[in-house]
Order: structure tokens, then sequence, then C-alpha cells
């Protein structure tokens, strides 16, 4: 089964359990495909972080890092205390043979973040939220969980950017004062599908 069929069923799935059963399938071919499609959004959240991030040692908890392709795109733009989370475990197997991570948490459905999350400050969500992925209120909890001054750098794909709740969640975050906004970047999601993603790099208030 190809990268196509994986990227159009993702989309069209709703509930928790039939997305990570499709991560599970997709966990071997998953580096290989999103390759191929030019998955540009990971190395620009990486990016935009060191526009607004000093010290690249500050420990960064990568959230639903899959097989560790965010991760490897933030250890090569020069950060080097990255530790990872995700709830599917044949994709932690993979992140695992990387070496990006200095540890590993394998989270459920229910409890998807470690209980130490807001010791890290960064934390970072790359690909993670949104449309045949975590719900908004994975968002939201993220945004509870970071303890002040730390930065949040998450993206959004433009599917996921049509529904309002999305882009709801992070006004309410904005305007209630919980969060600055620092960076907010369009740009190129897959390129050989020619589709954007929006970057955001918020800190918490």
């Amino acid at each position: 089964m190809g990268e196509e069929d994986f990227l159009s069923r993702v989309y069209k799935l709703e509930k928790n359990t039939e997305i990570f059963d499709l991560y599970t399938e997709w966990a071997e071919t998953y580096d290989q495909d999103m390759i191929e499609n030019g998955y540009n959004t990971p190395a620009r959240c990486a990016s935009d972080l060191t526009n607004v991030v000093r010290d690249f040692t500050l420990p960064i908890l990568d959230v639903g890092c899959g097989t560790g392709y965010s991760g490897l795109a933030l250890m090569k733009h020069g950060f080097t205390n990255i530790d990872g989370t995700d709830i599917n475990p044949d994709m932690l197997a993979i992140a695992q043979t990387r070496k990006v991570y200095k540890k590993l948490y394998l989270g459920t459905l229910e409890d998807p973040l470690p209980g130490n999350a807001d010791s890290y400050a960064i934390i970072a969500a790359i690909g993670v939220i949104g449309s045949g992925a975590a719900p908004v209120d994975f968002l939201e909890e993220i945004v509870r969980t970071l303890s002040p001054g730390a930065y949040f750098v998450f993206s959004l794909n433009e599917h996921t950017l049509k529904i309002p709740i999305f882009n709801a969640a992070i006004e309410e975050s904005l305007e209630k004062g919980y969060c600055e906004l620092l960076s907010k970047s369009i740009g190129s999601h897959l390129e050989k599908l020619n589709t954007s993603s929006t970057v955001f790099v918020l800190q918490k208030k």
C-alpha cells in the first residue's frame, strides 16, 4: 500500500483507535513515504524555533514523535537535549533506532503526555494535532501543561485550518493571556501534494 493510500485514509478517520491502527500499519514505510512527498513541516518548525530560542540546550519534549522524523529535524537545527513521547509502540521502536532522543516515553490514548511534561522548556507537536491526528483537546492540554516561560512549537496543516475549532483554541489561549504568539508562518507541508501548513511558536505567560 503506497503513501497516497495512507495519506488519503488518515484524513478521513475520526476515531482515535482507527488513527492509532493506521499508524501501526504505516510505521515501517512512514519515513520513506513522507520523504518522497517532500515533508517540509518538521524542518520549518525547527527553523522557526531557532528564531526565538537562544539556548539550544534547553530540554525539549517532542510530543507525538512517531518514528523520530521530527526529532531528527530538531537535532539538525542544533537542538541537543531532546526527549520524545508517542502512544504508538511500533512508531516509537523506530524512533529508538535514530539515536536522537535521550529518553522516550510510551503514552496512551488516555494519557499521551508523560507526568513530567511540565518540566520541559520546550514542547514540540510537529504534524501531531489536527485532522487525522490528535484532537483540539490535545492542543489545549499542552497549553495547560506548559510552565511559565516555556515554548510551544506546533503545526497545523491546511486540512486542519479549515476546521474552526482549531483556530478558535489558539485564539482563546492568546486572548485569555495564557500564551504569547512569538511566530506564525505559512509554508510548504507536503511539497509533492502541493499542500501547506502553518507553524506556530507560542510562549506560556
